[in-house]
């Protein structure tokens, strides 16, 4: 039985490992090969669902104007405001991905890398543990 506990925990360990590194990843690859630009945070639609979003407008160099909109943070006071500028990072190969400066989920992602670790850990020492 200790040894399928340990499997368990170290599987579900895995997968948040996997997730965060791939978060980091992805933010990384964005913020070196991506584009930078100024968006611009505009007012979300009333009927927008989930209310808790901010929309996001920024320019491309051909032209094309685009938004994206993006969670704000459970914090008021961290919440993106309607004329606020802020700095992204976009793929020019999809320039819907973007990648908000300092709005990135990077202690997310960290939390989820420590936490998949711990687990790990946890569920290779478990079957000792047990004993």
């Amino acid at each position: 039985m200790s040894i399928e506990i340990a499997i368990w925990l170290v599987a579900v360990g895995a997968l948040a490992a996997v997730v965060g590194l791939t978060g980091l990843r992805n933010a990384q690859r964005l913020r070196d090969f991506g584009l930078s630009a100024w968006g611009l945070v505009v007012a979300a639609p009333a009927d927008s669902e989930p209310p808790q979003q901010a929309v996001i407008q920024y320019a491309l160099p051909d032209g094309r104007l685009l938004e994206h909109s993006c969670r704000q943070p459970a914090r008021r006071s961290a919440a993106m405001q309607p004329g606020q500028r802020v700095l992204i990072w976009y793929d020019p190969a999809d320039p819907g991905e973007i990648l908000v400066h300092r709005r990135d989920g990077h202690r997310s992602d960290w939390t989820f890398f420590a936490i998949g670790l711990l687990f790990i850990l946890l569920g290779a020492a478990y079957p000792t543990l047990a004993r």
